[in-house]
């Protein structure tokens, strides 16, 4: 965080201004591994009081032969859908990756099925997810679109 202050001020700002808005919220940042914080009634909640979500096994595209980041999980979040992890399945780092290329429609799906057994473990107002892999503009209208899927609806 140190590294880009301004960048680290714009940020606290803007989670200011979200956070005034609702109870629970959940912020997700999806880079070379998976973060997350719970932020409940305008404080963090510290990451060593809750389940690590990164963990949570995900049902794998039968096209996806690529073998996951994660040496104890061969099927979670972290291990297929963060950056180390497209990095390493597709010898190239995500930002390399042109936006229709193939790998997006697996990741949005595995980034959804992450989010979705999110909802369903904690009732959050809002989930905002965020960082190095959702830098990829065409990724947040997929995800959304998997996990009304995944809602049936």
């Amino acid at each position: 965080m140190m590294k880009h202050p301004g960048r680290t001020i714009k940020r606290r700002q803007h989670s200011s201004a979200l956070l005034s808005k609702k109870t629970i919220q959940k912020f997700i940042t999806i880079k070379t591994g998976f973060r997350e914080t719970v932020v409940i009634n305008k404080q963090f909640l510290p990451n060593t009081r809750y389940q690590e979500m990164g963990l949570g096994t995900l049902i794998r595209d039968p096209s996806d032969t690529m073998e996951s980041n994660c040496p104890f999980h061969p099927n979670c979040f972290e291990g297929l859908a963060s950056g180390t992890a497209i990095e390493i399945g597709y010898y190239t780092k995500a930002i390399n990756l042109p936006a229709d290329h193939p790998a997006w429609e697996k990741k949005a799906n595995y980034i959804a099925q992450g989010v979705y057994q999110m909802m369903l473990a904690q009732s959050h107002d809002r989930i905002i997810i965020g960082e190095g892999v959702m830098k990829q503009t065409q990724l947040l209208p997929k995800i959304k679109q998997n996990i009304k899927a995944l809602l049936n609806g």
